[in-house]
């Protein structure tokens, strides 16, 4: 499960909502595999070579900046692209 707030027309009412979505199972694995055993080892390694970098609390940044809304769209669209499968929308 992936839970954020968020809301298109937070902007005008001020208002968050709770935006909950489910993972399909081998996907949400990989996402707490990554949690667990790759993020604590890249904050090992990288205290050991540069002491005082800062790891962005993230998941989805480049240099210590957060992706753009549709960065992530573009990802997944091209990944299915080349993995030639019918592209992912919201829906799936």
């Amino acid at each position: 499960i992936l839970y954020t707030t968020y809301y298109k027309g937070q902007q005008q009412t001020g208002k968050f909502k709770d935006n909950i979505r489910f993972l399909p199972t081998p996907v949400g694995d990989l996402l707490l595999d990554y949690l667990v055993v790759v993020i604590p080892l890249l904050q090992v390694f990288l205290r050991r070579s540069a002491p005082h970098t800062i790891i962005s609390p993230y998941l989805w940044w480049q240099d210590g900046k957060v992706w753009a809304n549709n960065r992530l769209t573009r990802c997944i669209e091209q990944a299915c692209s080349r993995a030639s499968i019918p592209r992912l929308h919201i829906a799936n």
